[in-house]
């Protein structure tokens, strides 16, 4: 999947959504810049978050509340060592979304899928996200 523009990153995270289950954890990796705070922005508002989705890179965590299910949305980037809580599933009612989640091998591994963003530039020099589903997303 390429996304170019917002209004790719929207309407991918739409379809992204569906696929989304409470009770399980998905990584976010790329780059700085990659976008993966946009596009959690993008699934959140999907699944009926309403408050602004902001990146938790200084706090480490930001809970948000959609229509039928809770968010616990982190952001590894700092962190040397992870709090213990991570490595145990989410609470059946909530998804977590991890911005850096490859910064621990150990924890990476208990994903239940993993969004890769590959951050380059088309022809005409506009920014070109290319997006990897594995794990549980890729089926």
């Amino acid at each position: 999947m390429e996304l170019r523009t917002l209004e790719d990153t929207a309407r991918f995270a739409g379809s992204l959504a569906r696929a989304l289950k409470p009770g399980k954890s998905y990584g976010f990796i790329g780059e700085l810049g990659a976008g993966k705070t946009t596009l959690i922005s993008a699934l959140c508002r999907e699944l009926g978050v309403t408050e602004p989705v902001s990146s938790p890179s200084f706090v480490l965590e930001h809970q948000y509340a959609g229509a039928n299910v809770r968010f616990e949305h982190w952001d590894l980037y700092r962190l040397r060592d992870l709090p213990l809580d991570l490595y145990e599933p989410p609470e059946p009612d909530t998804i977590r979304l991890v911005e850096w989640a490859d910064r621990d091998t150990e924890f990476a591994a208990r994903l239940d899928g993993v969004i890769s963003i590959d951050l380059g530039y088309g022809d005409d020099g506009a920014a070109l996200r290319k997006v990897t589903l594995s794990g549980e997303l890729s089926a």
